[in-house]
């Protein structure tokens, strides 16, 4: 599935699957520029700022967070 938005093609096929979401049928991905997107159910794709994703990392996926941007200081 290839959606452009605002001037950034973003490409299922080319990017890497970061988080599947089984509960709600989302998939999280990263391109190979790292900008991460997220493709919905309905088909949308929803660009996510590096922000974003590692909120959505820290709470569904602490392992994968870890992998792609390191290890979090402690509380």
């Amino acid at each position: 599935m290839q959606r452009v938005i605002n001037g950034l093609l973003y490409d299922t096929k080319n990017a890497t699957v970061v988080h599947t979401d089984q509960n709600n049928n989302r998939v999280l991905y990263v391109t190979e520029n790292n900008n991460f997107f997220m493709l919905y159910p309905n088909g949308e794709i929803v660009p996510k700022t590096e922000q974003s994703t590692k909120d959505y990392l820290g709470k569904y996926n602490v392992e994968k967070y870890i992998e792609l941007f390191g290890e979090p200081q402690e509380a």
